[in-house]
This record gives C-alpha cells, structure tokens and sequence, in this order.
C-alpha cells in the first residue's frame, strides 16, 4: 500500500530502492528524485506533491514536487527516527506530514510539509503499523488489531485506540485504508483486512466500526476512492480489484464488480495499479515491467540496444534500451532464484546461473530453455543433496569462441562446461570464498578468477590446471574482458 500515485499531468509516481520516480506513460520516459541515502520504505502524495521515509540508522523523509523532481522541497528530520519510517501520510490539504518510526513504540511525528518544521511528536502503539491517512481533520493510524486517531496538544503528539465493537467483529489485522469522507461528508475511513474483509470505521475523538463487508478474497492489499461513481476500489492478493458501492451514512458496503488483474494487486492510484508481478497498469494496459522480488543479480549486453537481466524474483528478461521496454521474459523453473547472467558472442544464447548451483541456457530469440544442469564437484557428489538449498551460481561467462562456458559458484569452485551439452570439461577449487568474478582471454585458453577473499587467480582451462605463474599468462595474454 501507498508505493503508487498519480499526478496532475496523469503521471505514475512510485519509489524503487532509493529512488522516487516519475513515469510519463505517454513517452514511457522516467524522472528522478535522489537523495536518499538508503532504500525507501514509504510514500504518500497530496496533488503534485510527494512524501518518501526511508530505512537506516538515522532515517529520514523527503517531500519533493513531482513535477519538477530534481531536488527535494524539504527533509523531515529532527526527531531520533529508528530503524527506518515505516508509514507516512500527508494530511489533505498537504499542508502537514505524519511520520511513524519502525522503532519499538512506532512514535509519530507531525511535520509542516514545504518547510520541514516538525510541529509534535509522540509514542504511537507497539502494535504493527499498516496504514496512516487523514480524514481532513485529522490522522488516523492503524495496523494489527487496532485503529486510532491522533491527537495533538502543545507538540506533543498522542495515538488513541478505536473499538471494533460487534460491528467490527473480533480485532484483526488492518492491511490498509483509505479516507473515504468525501463520499460521507463526515469523518470516515475504510480498512482492509488480512482475511479479506472491509471494514468502515467513524473518525472523531474515538474511532468505532459502523459498517463492514467480506470481499472475495483472501486479503486485502490496497484500497482507492473514485470520488465520480462513489466507489471504494480494494485491490487484492488474488489478483483481482473489487468495486464496491459505500453507503451515505457509510454503514454499508456493497460488492459492485470484480475486475481481474491476474496478480496481487498492491496499489490503486487514480487508473494506475501495481500489480506484485512487477507491473504497471494504466486501466488495462501495461504502462511498465519490471523485476519484483528483493534483489536483481545480473545484466548482462546483447549488443546493439538490448539487453537482459535477472534477479531473485526467478525471472529472466531482456529489455530493449531504445523504446524502454520489455521485450521477453520467462520464469525459472521450480522457483529458482536468477544471480548471474552471460550471452554469448554469437547473441544466441543466453546462460543463467541459478540457485542450487544450476546452469540454464536459453534460447535469447524466445527465452525458450534449451538445457540444464546442477553442477557439483566430482569428489563433493554426496554433499550434492545435503547444499542444494545455500549454493548458488555466482557469476558465468562464455568463452569468446562459444564452445566453453565457465561458471563460478559461492561453493568456491569454477566449472567450465562444454556447449551446447554442458558437460563437465574442468573444475577449479583452488580459491578460499566465493567466486566473485570471471574473464576468459581471447582465444578462450585461459580464465581469471576474483573471489570473495580478493584472490586473483590464474587457471589454464585447454590442460584443466591452475596457471601457479601469473607473469607467464600475463605477458602474451589478451583479455577479452575485464570484469
């Protein structure tokens, strides 16, 4: 929730490791805030502007202009903020800005948004917290099994606690929320929960449940107003966009359509949504693709204006840097997290280096597999059951003839296998830590190896031996690259 919005000129608005974006759909060109100095963890908008908190030792929050995103509008600092800024909202007229800590007590803070002042701070809840929004007159914060509003007094800023009460059921985990008082005209905000209910809830000094629904779903991930047709839009972890219908008094919520997106549905901004495979939304078109789980490992040229990559998420994809698109791209099989990726000189095929020590080429005109093969040392094949789960392909490199591809694994060994059959030609354990790095010299004779212990190792692969005397491959030897 909250990672998505939408500005005044029908621009997305998302963060991506420690950098806001601004994607223009029409140009499919990007803009970029900087300046953070650790992964963003939060976001909230208010018209064109936007607020991003972010994890560290001494985290703290941007608000910056979306429009013109090269430099912040102001930093939000001076409280001792912990562990990261898991939650921020802006208040609707945009005129303030609430931050909630990840350390122990979730305190709160209340800034003025285009200057930085803080105005309050306080202790929120030690429960987890999932959501913050304001309801025009005030904040309101929530997450596992309670809701409050906050007060402030003197600077000094107080979370309460609502009551679910018969209407609210049993307390549960609050997954998001949205303000929904433009369609009641008083004080009202609508949660999702993690069993995949909605529940509305009434906003002054104490916050109690008025009215609840059970989606379709398993849980809910995001929520949106559409102020034109009086809707309440959840996105949800099936995959799917519930519209639902919210009474005036807001007592009632009633399912009007399911739309099928086909994965979790994280964020609804205005016509966009994020969707947890990675994608972007614009209504039914896909405005952008990318990896979407943890980290990306390799990229790897195909030369002209492409080029491919892969990460943790299991996927493989290859891009074309002239219209900023996603060309292919296939998942792993059995769930198979990508860290290292080559091409080979020809630009026919591609090899993926896998977790479990598996080696995959690919066929780079449709991504189509062509082989595998788990790769293991000779003299280790009864551990081979035994690491399947912690050794990974670290990094891979074809030879530049093609014929040969040489793969270095955290299990300090390198194996070079023959093309197109992968069979076993040589392996190398000579190094102390992982390997971290590979080159092969021009006429694919010899390789050079960096690992993790900063060794810089020397191996002739025609005679499957190390070469001791580095001068000696280094006086004739032509590197086809230098990683």
């Amino acid at each position: 929730p909250n990672s998505l919005g939408t500005n005044s000129q029908g621009e997305a608005v998302f963060f991506s490791a420690a950098v806001g974006v601004v994607l223009d759909p029409a140009t499919n060109q990007q803009r970029f805030l900087r300046g953070h100095t650790d992964d963003i963890t939060c976001m909230s908008m208010s018209g064109d502007l936007v607020a991003t908190g972010q994890v560290g030792k001494n985290p703290f929050a941007y608000v910056w202009d979306s429009l013109d995103p090269s430099k912040p509008v102001a930093k939000l600092s001076g409280l001792e903020h912990k562990r990261s800024i898991i939650k921020i909202a802006f208040s609707t007229d945009g005129s303030q800005v609430l931050t909630i800590c990840g350390d122990d007590n979730h305190s709160v803070a209340i800034y003025e948004a285009k200057t930085g002042r803080k105005l309050a701070e306080g202790k929120g809840k030690k429960e987890e917290c999932s959501f913050a929004v304001h309801t025009g007159e005030r904040f309101v914060v929530g997450g596992n099994k309670f809701v409050g509003s906050v007060s402030e007094t003197g600077g000094k800023a107080k979370v309460g606690r609502g009551t679910f009460g018969k209407v609210g059921g049993s307390p549960q985990l609050l997954s998001c929320a949205t303000d929904v008082s433009a369609l009641t005209g008083k004080e009202t905000v609508v949660s999702g929960t993690a069993k995949g209910s909605l529940i509305v809830w009434s906003v002054s000094d104490k916050v109690h449940a008025i009215g609840k629904a059970e989606g379709d779903c398993k849980a809910v991930l995001s929520l949106a107003v559409r102020a034109e047709e009086s809707a309440v839009l959840a996105g949800t972890v099936s995959g799917a966009v519930l519209v639902f219908g919210l009474a005036k008094d807001g007592t009632k919520l009633e399912l009007r359509k399911k739309i099928s997106r086909g994965a979790p549905v994280r964020s609804i901004a205005g016509r966009f949504s994020a969707l947890g495979n990675g994608t972007i939304l614009a209504d039914d078109q896909v405005v952008m693709e990318s990896h979407f789980a943890k980290e990306l490992w390799g990229v790897a040229s195909m030369g002209n204006s492409s080029f491919c990559s892969c990460g943790d998420d299991g996927t493989v994809r290859i891009w074309d840097a002239a219209s900023r698109q996603q060309a292919r791209c296939v998942l792993l099989a059995n769930g198979q997290q990508a860290r290292a990726v080559a091409v080979s000189s020809d630009q026919t095929r591609i090899a993926v280096g896998q977790s479990g020590n598996v080696l995959a080429i690919f066929d780079a005109t449709d991504l189509s597999q062509v082989t595998s093969k788990t790769l293991c040392p000779p003299d280790r094949a009864k551990a081979k059951r035994r690491d399947a789960k912690s050794v990974k392909v670290t990094c891979v490199a074809f030879s530049p003839s093609g014929s040969l591809v040489a793969v270095g694994s955290n299990d300090t060994t390198v194996y070079i296998c023959e093309m197109p059959s992968l069979k076993l030609k040589a392996h190398f354990n000579k190094s102390s830590g992982s390997i971290t790095h590979l080159d092969w010299t021009a006429d694919s004779k010899f390789i050079r190896t960096n690992d993790s212990s900063y060794e810089l190792l020397y191996y002739n692969v025609e005679v499957g031996k190390q070469a001791t005397s580095a001068r000696a491959v280094l006086s004739e030897a032509k590197w086809a690259t230098h990683s």
